[in-house]
């Protein structure tokens, strides 16, 4: 069986940034020297999502249709994010740490796919039942200072994307970092040595 992996890169410096190296040897690691797979790449600042808008918020709640042209053309970056989540079989996230939370960017990514009715919905208790279940996901964190392993831990991004992702059925997720990048050279990391339980 094809594997489809899809990479979502959050980082502006893309291939020269430790979050992608960290995320490309998990990829390669889950590709496993394979040619049964396919990876699919979506870097948030090469084609960056929309904050959301009032119309779009409004077509989410809108049966299609029920949906006019300019709030169906509001849910294009949407429905294209999320067709790539439906696609993928395994998701990877490289994403750094911009003061203690995660870039726009990718802020922007995730409230375009936690979609009522499409990634979620809620059941007769109004209790939200997330809809992508049987995913598998992999987040790669690069941070400059070391964030994980102070008594009192200032790594708020790791509990958020995990809750965040679990809100539309995907709980089988994997955390891995690279920390204290600021005194540490990229060429001196052995990335794949980070994700040795993969």
């Amino acid at each position: 069986m094809t594997k489809e992996i899809l990479h979502v890169v959050a980082s502006p410096r893309a291939a020269d940034s430790y979050s992608f190296r960290l995320g490309e040897a998990i990829v390669q690691r889950l590709a496993g020297g394979s040619e049964r797979y396919h990876v699919r790449y979506r870097c948030l600042h090469c084609s960056p999502p929309a904050y959301l808008s009032a119309l779009q918020i409004q077509a989410f709640y809108k049966a299609a249709q029920a949906r006019d042209d300019e709030e169906q053309a509001s849910l294009r970056y949407s429905d294209a994010a999320i067709k790539d989540i439906l696609a993928a079989t395994h998701i990877v996230i490289s994403t750094p740490m911009y003061n203690m939370g995660i870039p726009a960017c990718l802020k922007g990514w995730i409230d375009q796919v936690i979609r009522i009715n499409v990634t979620f919905r809620y059941d007769d208790h109004r209790r939200k039942i997330g809809m992508l279940p049987d995913k598998k996901m992999y987040i790669a964190i690069a941070s400059g200072r070391i964030h994980g392993i102070h008594e009192n831990s200032s790594d708020f991004m790791a509990g958020y994307l995990a809750a965040v992702f679990k809100e539309i059925g995907i709980t089988d997720i994997k955390i891995y970092r690279v920390e204290g990048t600021r005194a540490k050279d990229i060429h001196d990391i052995d990335f794949p040595d980070i994700i040795t339980d993969l």
